[in-house]
């Protein structure tokens, strides 16, 4: 028993968990290679279960926010995810960065515009971009106080998810 090479059945636990994770996802090859370079999470060649349980649990994370976020809705009549979204994400929300998340019963219309340094205003409260990013940023805190993971990890997840709607938006624009 000292000398029990257990390499063999290693490697098919460990094909076995990716198998059944793989599975789980239920995503095809092509798509899981998208959700890879999106997110720049790939396997390792020398993967243990741990670091293979995180990479399945980070692509189910992002796809999770994916779902979740494509079924907002702001008005019936109007389309929430546009370019201007997507941008608008990318520059006033992921590139600032906070000590702590915003408390979510202080985001309003008047909180997003102090993050875009825009004036307060009548135009201001009717604009539907300050909107749909205020519904954003109330998502992402909704999604920290679930979740038992660092802010900055919550971001990177929703700009993940909101990057594959962002080519979803453009294929059905075009």
């Amino acid at each position: 028993m000292v000398n029990y090479d257990n390499t063999a059945s290693n490697i098919s636990t460990k094909k076995l968990f990716y198998i059944t994770c793989s599975a789980i996802l239920g995503l095809s090859h092509e798509k899981i290679e998208l959700l890879e370079t999106i997110t720049g999470v790939y396997p390792d060649e020398n993967e243990t279960l741990i670091s293979m349980y995180n990479y399945f649990l980070y692509q189910a994370y992002v796809i999770d926010i994916l779902l979740n976020l494509s079924t907002l809705e702001l008005e019936p009549e109007e389309e929430f995810w546009d370019l201007d979204v997507v941008k608008g994400y990318e520059t006033y929300i992921f590139n600032i960065v906070f000590n702590r998340p915003p408390i979510t019963e202080n985001i309003n219309e008047f909180f997003m515009c102090v993050l875009m340094k825009k004036k307060y205003d009548a135009e201001a409260k009717n604009n539907l971009l300050i909107k749909k990013l205020t519904v954003l940023l109330k998502e992402l805190n909704k999604f920290y106080d679930e979740n038992n993971l660092d802010y900055d990890k919550c971001q990177l997840i929703f700009l993940h998810a909101i990057q594959l709607l962002s080519l979803t938006c453009l294929t059905t624009l075009k």
